[in-house]
C-alpha cells in the first residue's frame, strides 16, 4: 500500500499514486493513515483548508458510493440520497477490495466541515457504555462510592431539601446528586442482577430493589441543576458540597473501565467547578442555564462523547447505531442479513458494477445501505 506514512505531504497517496497490493485492504490502510495524520504534531495548528485537503485525498470510491474516514469514524455517502451517514465499512472482503481511491476532480461530493477530525474525536470509543453489566466492580470502587455517599449524608437534610418522588422523604439533595451521577456515568443503566453500587442507594429510593433493573440516566442539565440551585440561592458552601459529592462518585467510578467514559467527563467538569465556585456564584445571577453552559464548556474534548447524549441526541443515536452494527458484525459475521442476498436495498439492481456497490447486482455489503436508510429516517 503506497499511502503516505504521515500527513506532512500534500496528498493521501504516495508519489507513485498507486493503491492496492501489499497486505490488508484500502479501508484498513486509510484508517491507519488518517490516525497517523491526525496524531502528527502539525495537525492541531494546520489551517482548516489544509486539513480538509488531506482527509478528502484519502476518500474511497465505488460506483455511485463514497467512503470517508473522519470525525467519529467511517462515513458513507450514496448518490441516491446525497447525504453522508456514519456507517462502518463493508465487512465482506469482496466489497472491501472493490473500493478504490476516489479520483480527483469535480465528480467527488462535497464534504461538510464537521466530518474533518480535530484529534480527540478520532478515538472516541463506544458511544454508550453499560456500567452495571458484567462482573461485580472491584472492592475499591464500591468502597469509594460508599465514601461518596457518606459525604452526601454529612449535611443537614433541612438545608438540602428536595421533593423528587423518586426518593424517600427527608433524603437530602446531595444523595439525589450522587445517585444521578452514578446513573449518568453508567451510560445505559441496566442491571440484570443485584448490584452492590445500586444496593447502596436502595434505602433512599421509593422504588423496590427488585425493580431497579431498567433505569433512565438523568440529563446533564439535571446534574448541573443540583449545583446551580445552591448557587442561585447564594449558598456557595452548599454548592461546593454538592459538586464534591458528584466528583467523588465520578472519580470512584473511573476505576472501572465500564463507567469510565462518563466518569472521566463528570470528574473533569466537577473538579474544575470545585475551583471556580466564586466565579460560578457570579454566573448564577444570569440563571441556571448560564451555569449549565459553563459546565458544558469545562468538559475536555477527549471526554465529549457522554455530553453528546444531551447536546445532540440525534447524532448520538446515529453513532450508537454505528457501534451496534459493529458489535453485531463481530458476533454474527457473514450470517448477518445483507450477505449472500439477504438484504437488497436501493441500488442493488441488476447490471454491471462492482460487488457491494450501488450499481452492482450483488447484495454483498448492503448492510451499510440499511444504515444509510436508518440515518435518513433519523
Amino acid at each position: 500500500m503506497n499511502l503516505q506514512a504521515s500527513g506532512t505531504g500534500s496528498g493521501g497517496y504516495g508519489a507513485g499514486g498507486e493503491a492496492g497490493g501489499g497486505g490488508g485492504d484500502l479501508f484498513t490502510a486509510v484508517e491507519g493513515n488518517v490516525r497517523e495524520l491526525v496524531a502528527s504534531p502539525w495537525w492541531a495548528s494546520a489551517p482548516p483548508q489544509q486539513r480538509a485537503e488531506q482527509i478528502v485525498a484519502r476518500m474511497l470510491w465505488g460506483a455511485g458510493e463514497w467512503w470517508l474516514y473522519g470525525a467519529w469514524g467511517r462515513w458513507y455517502r450514496c448518490g441516491l440520497d446525497g447525504s453522508w451517514h456514519p456507517c462502518p465499512p463493508p465487512s465482506d472482503p469482496a466489497s472491501r477490495n472493490a473500493a478504490m481511491p476516489a479520483p480527483r476532480g469535480a465528480g467527488n461530493p462535497p464534504v461538510p466541515p464537521q466530518l474533518f477530525p480535530t484529534g480527540p474525536d478520532l478515538a472516541a470509543g463506544r458511544m454508550v457504555s453499560a456500567g452495571f453489566l458484567g462482573p461485580v466492580p472491584d472492592t475499591a470502587v464500591v468502597a469509594r462510592i460508599s465514601q461518596a455517599l457518606t459525604t452526601a449524608l454529612a449535611v443537614d437534610p433541612a438545608q438540602f431539601q428536595q421533593h423528587d418522588p423518586m426518593f424517600q422523604p427527608g433524603t437530602p439533595s446531595t444523595v439525589a446528586a450522587a445517585w444521578g451521577a452514578l446513573l449518568w456515568c453508567a451510560g445505559a443503566p441496566v442491571a440484570l442482577t443485584e448490584h452492590p453500587l445500586i444496593e447502596s442507594f436502595v434505602p433512599f429510593l421509593t422504588t423496590p430493589a427488585d425493580r431497579l433493573h431498567w433505569m433512565m440516566p438523568p440529563d446533564f442539565s439535571t446534574l448541573a441543576g443540583y449545583y446551580a440551585s445552591r448557587l442561585v440561592m447564594g449558598d456557595g458552601a452548599g454548592a461546593a458540597h454538592v459538586v464534591r459529592v458528584m466528583y467523588e462518585v465520578a472519580a470512584g467510578l473511573a476505576g472501572d473501565a465500564r463507567f469510565r467514559p462518563g466518569a472521566d467527563a463528570l470528574a473533569a467538569v466537577t473538579a474544575a467547578s470545585l475551583r471556580m465556585v466564586p466565579q460560578d456564584l457570579a454566573t448564577a445571577r444570569y440563571g441556571q442555564q448560564a451555569v449549565l453552559a459553563e459546565w458544558r464548556r469545562r468538559c475536555p474534548a477527549e471526554h465529549a462523547i457522554p455530553m453528546m447524549r444531551d447536546a445532540a441526541p440525534g447524532e448520538h443515536l446515529r453513532l450508537a447505531l454505528y457501534d451496534l452494527q459493529q458489535t453485531v458484525a463481530e458476533l454474527a459475521g457473514d450470517a448477518l442479513p445483507g450477505v449472500g442476498g439477504g438484504l437488497g436495498g436501493p441500488g442493488a439492481t441488476q447490471g454491471a458494477g462492482m460487488p457491494g456497490m450501488t450499481g452492482g447486482t450483488s447484495a454483498a455489503g448492503r448492510r451499510h445501505d440499511a444504515v444509510r436508510r436508518a440515518g435518513v429516517a433519523l
